[in-house]
């Protein structure tokens, strides 16, 4: 006697089967491949929207001017840390300490077209620790309202006889110490005598103009 196949087993069952698993793969393909699809029509939309967005802004940007205050030779600046005189001012080509010993440390111009804007300044820490040389000032000089010049800086040290460099130098507080600032220019800008030149003085945050002529 032969045997009923079960009805799973049945061919007609099998392509069934396999016809309702065919058309629901391709189905969840297709509804992933729409989803991905508008979610980045979406995220598109999103994007180009907000760059519209950005585009229709007014952004205003605002220039502070800084005022500085104009100082005279002798006239006394006082920050905090240091009160600072200057001196004297001028061009030299060769730059040497206010009591030289019979051995000491000069700047000389490498090329005589040149020569040296400087100022020199009477330094006082009124701190209550002592203070690098270096921190108390950063000078630059302005020819014809254009032309910037950054200076660098030295310090008298044996009384006056002789150089040494602001970075390895400490001022110890209440006391006063001799410093140049010096910047090689061409000797041109010393002789055109019709155009302006500054020296911008900042200590702290305050800058301070002083004319040079």
């Amino acid at each position: 006697m032969e045997k009923k196949k079960k009805f799973y087993k049945k061919r007609w069952f099998i392509l069934l089967s396999i016809t309702i698993y065919t058309i629901a793969i391709v189905g969840i393909t297709c509804l992933a491949t729409y989803n991905r699809s508008n979610n980045k029509t979406i995220e598109t939309g999103i994007d180009e929207i907000q760059t519209k967005e950005k585009g229709n802004k007014e952004y205003k940007i605002e220039t502070t001017k800084v005022e500085m205050k104009e100082i005279a030779l002798k006239e006394k600046i006082k920050e905090k840390d240091w009160e600072i005189t200057v001196n004297e001012m001028g061009f030299k080509q060769d730059i040497n300490p206010s009591n030289p010993n019979s051995y000491y440390t000069h700047y000389q111009v490498k090329d005589t077209v040149n020569t040296y804007f400087y100022i020199v300044v009477d330094a006082k820490n009124i701190s209550t620790l002592g203070l690098r040389a270096d921190s108390v000032a950063k000078v630059k000089m302005k020819y014809d309202d254009q032309y910037e010049y950054d200076t660098f800086s030295t310090i008298e040290e044996s009384g006056g006889g002789t150089f040494t460099y602001t970075n390895i130098t400490t001022i110890a507080p209440l006391t006063t110490r001799k410093l140049y600032y010096l910047v090689e220019i061409p000797q041109s800008i010393e002789k055109d005598i019709d155009k302006a030149i500054n020296a911008e003085i900042t200590v702290n945050d305050n800058t301070y103009k002083l004319k040079i002529r």
